[in-house]
């Protein structure tokens, strides 16, 4: 089968001979004779398609009659079966000895290696009691199974005094160690070349030791058997979780029957030893699980029960929680003792089930008020606490939204976490929680080097570019009772600006903008929790048919003396809302004392259909509806 594919493969290069031939040899028969030519040279082409081998040639051109002497160098295990040289006549030159004469014509060259066959010598590698060898011939680069020992012939067999060799395979060295093995009982073997393979022998010893463990751990022995008087050391490791618990060993008879124990010492943590007696030996080691313990941290507001006090390596472990009147429970958090890494919990109805680790754990957890969860309830500020441009008035806080950029020396651990809203809260080592947020603070558009102008309150630089990432407080937000009477319920503006967002793409009403969708569904989930959301009092703006719990002013709300502003467009203190640290990373137009400009919700008059803003100053203007400004929500509580 093998000859067939190359005669199709030669044939195939003497075709492609042919064809080169017949390309170099192309004219245009229309050109006009010139000076009579040099003497002409032919080209000789080496077949690209020659295997297990390589050709080579004296000369690429040559004039005709002049010798040509071909190379050829066969890869290991072939050999040179035929060489053709044609001409582009697809006539054949006779190549003696792998010379010829260059015709007066293009001629290509290839030729044939085949396989040649080569000798195995097995040797019985001190076999019986004489040495015995024996051969097989192979193929080069055919793969072929070695035989098996008992078909060798006599003397391969190996018995030395009492003691049985059992045959495992074979390797190019004498000194070969049975666990080494070459080519295993029963291989393949492809090679090239004439060979010895040594026979590699595996002893069966006088006496054999075995081994019988309980609990989770490993046990092996330096050796599977030995003669009376050898030193056996053992290696016993128990899992992580599990500990030693007894080792032991006893001689067995003949007959499997369990005899008298035989003593073992303990050499180190891990190794054991014993002398080997004269017969069997059974070795028996028990692992014990180890019960660590499960602490309790100190709860407040609430109680955690664990269905038990110590627990061995795997084992589920449940946890149920209480909160007390009144609070709610925040997260459940078990860390292994010395790490902060979380072990994951499944919750089942009102349990958490965790899986033991190897190790002690310690479990926390964290509850909080209903309606003032973690001191961000609805509460008024204390006389003299004013706003934060300095105007009187009374104010409450309520609610929780990052601010403040991370200050250096607070480290944020990122598998503490909480999810509110869009956010996902993680817990600093200063107690507070943090949100991490891209940077994209604004750039003036006329600036032609794109210099950064925002900086944070600590003085550093914000990032512009959306690449980076940095750390911002979720602290109180604080607001500004504006009127105790907004049809009956108490009308509170963000004292400063929380966010930066478009107010739309292009659409520029309200009531189908995405600022709208935003403030009532991601703001109020992510600011506010359980009896909180409650607190908020729903309430229809502008003659619509839907209520909102959280809005934009509109450019009339603002002129309003009764809320405390003035009653024109200009400039208004009053009106004036500084940017967070939060806001300037998201892009907020800011230029002095980190003013803002904030959107209001409605268009800023019947001529033009763009959305009114405030300005840095407090003055009334318009923006284009997908610029980025900031938000300055306001909302309703019941009184």
């Amino acid at each position: 089968m093998k000859k067939h594919i190359v005669i199709v493969n030669l044939t195939a290069s003497l075709l492609m001979a042919l064809a080169l031939c017949a390309c170099s040899n192309s004219s245009d028969g229309g050109s006009t004779p010139g000076p009579t030519p040099a003497t002409a040279k032919y080209t000789v082409t080496i077949a690209g398609a020659i295997a297990n081998g390589k050709v080579t040639a004296s000369a690429s051109k040559a004039e005709a009659g002049t010798e040509i002497t071909l190379t050829t160098t066969p890869n290991t295990g072939y050999k040179l079966s035929q060489i053709l040289v044609c001409g582009e006549d697809a006539s054949g030159i006779a190549a003696p000895d792998g010379k010829f004469k260059m015709p007066a014509q293009n001629v290509i060259v290839t030729a044939l290696f085949t396989a040649q066959n080569y000798t195995i010598t097995f040797n019985a590698n001190n076999g019986s009691e004489t040495p015995a060898t024996a051969t097989r011939t192979f193929t080069a680069g055919e793969s072929k199974d070695l035989p098996g020992i008992h078909e060798l012939g006599d003397g391969f067999t190996k018995i030395v005094g009492e003691t049985y060799w059992y045959f495992v395979g074979w390797s190019k060295s004498p000194d070969t160690k049975s666990e080494d093995c070459e080519w295993g009982d029963g291989s393949t073997y492809i090679g090239f070349e004439d060979t010895i393979l040594y026979a590699v022998w595996y002893e069966d010893p006088v006496h054999s030791i075995g081994i019988s463990k309980s609990g989770q751990g490993t046990v092996s022995s330096d050796v599977v058997g030995a003669d009376e008087g050898a030193d056996i050391t053992l290696t016993i490791k128990p899992d992580a979780g599990y500990e030693i618990k007894t080792v032991s060993a006893n001689k067995v008879d003949n007959n499997g029957q369990i005899g008298d124990q035989i003593t073992v010492t303990k050499e180190s943590d891990y190794t054991w030893k014993f002398t080997m007696p004269s017969a069997n030996v059974k070795v028996n080691v028990t692992f014990n699980a180890i019960g660590y313990t499960i602490k309790i941290n100190t709860i407040y507001s609430g109680k955690v029960l664990c269905e038990c006090e110590t627990a061995t390596v795997g084992q589920k472990v449940a946890l149920t929680a209480w909160p007390d009147s009144g609070w709610a429970l925040n997260a459940i958090t078990v860390n292994k003792e010395g790490s902060i890494d979380l072990i994951a919990l499944n919750k089942n109805n009102n349990k958490w089930e965790f899986e033991m680790p190897a190790g002690n754990v310690s479990v926390v957890a964290d509850f909080y008020d209903t309606n003032n969860w973690a001191s961000g309830g609805y509460g008024e500020c204390e006389s003299g606490e004013d706003g934060t441009v300095g105007t009187s008035g009374k104010y409450v806080t309520f609610g929780r939204w990052p601010q403040t950029v991370k200050a250096e020396n607070v480290t944020v651990n990122e598998k503490i976490t909480q999810i509110h809203g869009d956010f996902t809260y993680c817990k600093g080592d200063d107690g507070a929680w943090y949100v991490k947020a891209k940077e994209n603070a604004f750039i003036e558009p006329y600036d032609m080097h794109q210099t950064p102008r925002v900086k944070y309150s600590d003085g550093s630089l914000a990032g512009t570019k959306g690449k980076s990432e940095k750390w911002f407080k979720v602290e109180l937000i604080k607001w500004r009772v504006i009127t105790d009477n907004y049809s009956g319920k108490k009308l509170l503006l963000a004292e400063n600006a929380i966010a930066a967002r478009r107010y739309n793409g292009s659409e520029t009403s309200y009531i189908n903008s995405e600022i709208r969708a935003w403030l009532n569904d991601a703001f109020v989930q992510s600011a506010f929790v359980g009896g909180q959301l409650s607190k908020i009092a729903p309430v229809a703006l502008d003659n619509e048919t839907t209520t909102v719990k959280a809005f934009l002013l509109s450019s009339y709300d603002i002129q309003k003396s009764e809320y405390g502003f003035s009653n024109n467009t200009y400039s208004d203190s009053a009106r004036k809302r500084k940017t967070t640290d939060y806001t300037r990373a998201g892009g907020a137009t800011v230029r002095t004392e980190f003013a803002g400009y904030w959107w209001l919700r409605n268009l800023v008059d019947e001529y033009n259909t763009v959305p009114a803003v405030c300005a840095e100053e407090g003055m009334l203007t318009f923006r284009t509806p997908d610029n980025t400004e900031c938000v300055v929500p306001a909302l309703c509580v019941s009184k």
